[in-house]
């Protein structure tokens, strides 16, 4: 009994001093972890290439679109593992975000081009109103997340920046949703 009192403090002491403390991500790393995921992407490639597709826009669209977001996601996972302070996860989530942005006019201007020039319209105003719906969203979410509704604390941005980021996503993966619809 007296080998385990002594012991048990050892190890926790040991453990504490060897654990990974959160740190920031250097640029060169980042650009590593791309090169990483690049990687990665090759070899998925390889097998999201021979499965079936009703036709060649389909293949493509939905290659693209998994090679999109793997990409993303893949990203924010590492930056999670090596700077999951509050500061860090705000940051990458930050980021992840525009990237989603970023795809959410690529496959809008897909979306769009595959529209007869009549129905661009439709596209156009809904995604004016979707751009309300979100600007709106984020005011009640930065809201919210106020000291006296909340309580505070620093991990508010990160929800904050995990809600901006769940209603970009869900906006690229509706304008996907569109595009699997075309038959050609």
């Amino acid at each position: 009994m007296k080998y385990i009192r002594l012991i048990l403090p050892l190890i926790l002491i040991t453990q504490a001093g060897f654990s990974q403390a959160p740190r920031q991500i250097s640029d060169s790393e980042l650009t590593a972890f791309k090169q990483e995921i690049d990687k990665e992407v090759l070899k998925l490639r390889q097998g999201w290439e021979t499965k079936k597709y009703f036709n060649d826009f389909d293949k493509q669209l939905t290659i693209n679109f998994k090679i999109d977001t793997f990409r993303i996601e893949k990203l924010l996972e590492k930056r999670f593992k090596i700077d999951f302070s509050i500061t860090g996860m705000f940051r990458a989530i930050i980021d992840a975000e525009l990237e989603y942005d970023t795809l959410l006019n690529k496959y809008f201007q897909l979306l769009i081009n595959k529209l007869d020039v009549s129905d661009k319209d439709i596209l156009i105003q809904s995604q004016r109103n979707w751009i309300q719906f979100r600007d709106s969203e984020r005011k009640l979410n930065d809201e919210i997340s106020k000291d006296d509704y909340s309580g505070g604390g620093s991990s508010q941005r990160v929800i904050i920046a995990s809600r901006y980021i769940e209603i970009t996503k869900k906006r690229v993966l509706e304008l996907y949703g569109y595009l699997t619809r075309f038959y050609k």
